[in-house]
């Protein structure tokens, strides 16, 4: 309801969430104050005077890149974000550039100042109102500059990137070792040497657009046999900073079509983000060749900072967004690597991180570095598994620990440097590491369903894989001060282990807040009670991941199924000790047809009585049900298992329902895992 008051002199417009309030002066400009509310009640104001004050109470967001993060110690110094403790927060847009009517990038327009006969800066403020519900402020957010695309299912695969000279049996030969190592990549990033680096005299070599065919004779050949073996993309690494060069195949297609002539053999064509014939030919001549042979994606590393020839205009931002659109052909789903070019750049995901070093400080900033990413809606950030360069003595242990928190994190890609001695094959150390490295890639490939189906929340409700804990606690002050631990979807909390074992005790220790209510350990079933902090200690081989009270985790039950259109092998985990509902989210993983609205949901639903509220190891009655919600794809069956997790005594009594009518299925109940098991169950998608 807006409540609404004008007159001559003033203007007061009231809504549930906010007061406008406008007042005419005599000898200056109009007073704006606006006042924030929560349940009627005003939790703060804000005027233009206060426009150029930074708010002391902002929760922050992120920054381009952790590129020489180790230099300050790792210390980050991150943008200002969305969200506020103030429950408001006020975004000035006014020195931006806008769109014009051709889409190209444009300065604003000023204002006639006609007393003092000047320009003036037309203000654009937003005011965001939202209390302490942070996930209200992300959708609105997201409803004036755009939502967050949704990922191709593939992207939460292994990825694989070095930078390093590979040649085409190199690659081939990796591919292989992967598969021979039950972990099958679906996506293969090669680096710059897949281009010719020293051909130019005017040219450092990091810029180029033509295969080296010393190391790839047959770039069609080798793309096309890199998808048969099951690599679902191929992406290629770019630096576009230094313009096109005369050793370039496409150089002569290039410059005619720009109608530039060169006189000597030192000439070049400087890049120009600006200049839109530019980048025309830029994607026709230097891109569209190599997406129709089988590139599938571009690694945009851009380094060269925030000038260009547009005052305003960052080169990264330009190049993330006309790259972006520029895929979205053939009703394929868009995608980039780029660093975060600055607010709005959720529209262009893949985030690139940047060089990380190999060192346990680094990976103790990832938690919080990724979490707080989410206040500006980047969820999709992909870091250097393992880290970039400088893996000194003692590296398998941070080895394994950066391993393990990644498998939880939006992007899975390993990435070093250039050096024979910066191994990240999970193979690279041993057996035992082996071992423990894939168990954790196992489980982040087990967790597609759960993965893919978040990816639809942030999609659309804006709710991010990665998120600090206040996104779900605001009235819990500890959950402020736990850069360490975040959420992994809206179901568990993942608190990794970022410092080395302690030798005596071959442990790590590890301080947990836990929030209020019931967790469970996510593997042990172990339960602690919140809100308190714990200090754990956990072996090498331990994740601490811990689950909600009533938490429902769909998994894929055979990891080795081939996806096609939704996930017809499905386990899910179910916990107990509260009321909760998950949607699983389902569609063809690639095309835009989801837009359409191709695509399938169904609703899992626990709800829980405890029989003694003060002993939950006394037991409760629970009921689960699976209901499709939203059916496009009728034709598909699932084979459905259940895990009911932290049982500490065997059922009495199991009723199992199809439509109402008893339904026949095989049951166990493992005392030694506290785990209730159903069987048996196949389910249409239309029932």
């Amino acid at each position: 309801m807006v409540k609404e008051s004008v007159t001559d002199k003033s203007l007061l417009l009231e809504t549930a969430y906010f007061i406008l309030n406008v007042k005419r002066r005599s000898k200056s400009k109009p007073m704006w104050q606006f006042s924030a509310k929560n349940e009627d009640k005003v939790i703060g104001k804000w005027s233009f005077e206060n426009l150029s004050k930074n708010d002391d109470e902002n929760l922050l967001g992120t920054l381009r890149t952790l590129d020489g993060s180790y230099h300050n110690n790792c210390k980050l110094t991150l943008e200002q974000g969305l969200l506020s403790r103030k429950g408001y927060t006020v975004l000035n847009d006014s020195k931006t550039l806008v769109f014009d009517t051709n889409g190209l990038l444009i300065p604003r327009d000023s204002s006639l100042d006609e007393k003092n006969n000047t320009e003036q800066e037309d203000l654009d403020i937003y005011f965001f109102s939202y209390a302490d519900d942070y996930f209200k402020c992300l959708r609105d957010f997201a409803s004036i500059s755009g939502c967050v695309p949704l990922l191709p299912v593939d992207i939460f695969g292994l990825w694989w990137s070095k930078y390093w000279a590979y040649n085409e049996n190199d690659i081939l030969k990796l591919v292989q070792d992967f598969k021979d190592h039950e972990l099958p990549l679906s996506t293969l990033s090669i680096d710059m040497d897949w281009h010719l680096v020293e051909e130019s005299p005017t040219s450092r070599g990091w810029t180029g657009y033509t295969w080296n065919k010393k190391l790839f004779p047959d770039p069609s050949k080798l793309l096309n046999t890199l998808h048969e073996h099951g690599i679902k993309r191929v992406c290629l690494n770019i630096h576009p900073h230094e313009g096109v060069h005369q050793h370039e195949d496409a150089f002569k297609e290039f410059s005619s079509f720009l109608g530039i002539e060169t006189k000597s053999a030192d000439e070049f064509i400087e890049f120009d983000v600006t200049n839109p014939k530019y980048m025309e030919a830029y994607f026709k001549y230097l891109h569209h060749p190599h997406e129709a042979i089988g590139v599938d994606f571009w690694w945009i590393d851009w380094q060269q900072g925030p000038v260009s020839k547009v005052k305003g205009l960052d080169p990264l931002w330009w190049l993330n967004h006309l790259h972006y659109l520029d895929t979205e052909r053939d009703n394929k789903r868009s995608l980039i690597l780029s660093r975060w070019p600055g607010l709005g750049g959720h529209r262009y995901p893949i985030g690139f991180s940047g060089d990380s070093v190999a060192g346990w400080r680094e990976l103790s900033i990832l938690p919080m570095f990724t979490s707080t990413s989410s206040n500006v809606l980047f969820t999709w950030w992909s870091h250097d598994v393992g880290g970039f360069m400088w893996a000194f003595k003692g590296y398998p242990e941070l080895y394994i620990r950066w391993v393990q928190m990644s498998a939880f994190l939006p992007v899975f890609r390993f990435h070093s440097i250039c050096s024979e001695y910066e191994q990240r094959e999970p193979w690279a150390f041993g057996k035992g590491e082996y071992y423990l490295a894939k168990e954790a890639i196992d489980m982040r490939s087990d967790l597609l369903p759960y993965f893919y189906s978040i990816n639809y929340k942030t999609h659309t409700l804006s709710i991010p894989i990665n998120a600090p804990l206040y996104y779900y606690h605001p009235t819990d002050n500890n959950a402020y001060y736990c850069n360490e631990q975040f959420y992994f979807g809206t179901e568990l909390i993942l608190s990794p282990c970022t410092t080395p074992v302690i030798s005596d005790l071959k442990r790590s220790r590890k301080v947990t807040y836990f929030p209020e209510g019931l967790w469970f350990n996510f593997f042990s079933g172990k339960i602690e009670q919140g809100p308190k902090f714990q200090v754990q200690y956990w072996k090498l081989e331990d994740i601490p991941l811990f689950a909600k009270a009533g938490a429902i985790v769909p998994l894929l039950n055979n990891r080795k199924s081939k996806i096609t259109w939704g996930f017809d092998d499905l386990c899910v985990y179910v916990f107990p000790g509260g009321n909760n509902t998950f949607e699983l989210y389902e569609d063809d993983g690639e095309t835009l047809n989801y837009r359409k609205g191709e695509y399938n949901t169904t609703t899992f639903e626990v709800t829980w009585v405890c029989f003694d509220k003060e002993n939950i190891y006394k037991g409760g009655m629970m009921r689960f049900s699976v209901c499709p919600s939203k059916v496009h794809n009728s034709e598909m069956k699932r084979n459905l298992h259940l895990r009911f997790k932290a049982i500490f005594s065997e059922p009495n009594k199991v009723n199992i329902l199809l439509n109402k009518k008893e339904l026949d299925a095989k049951v166990f109940y493992y005392s030694d895992k506290k785990e209730f098991t159903v069987e048996g169950l196949t389910l249409c998608s239309n029932v």
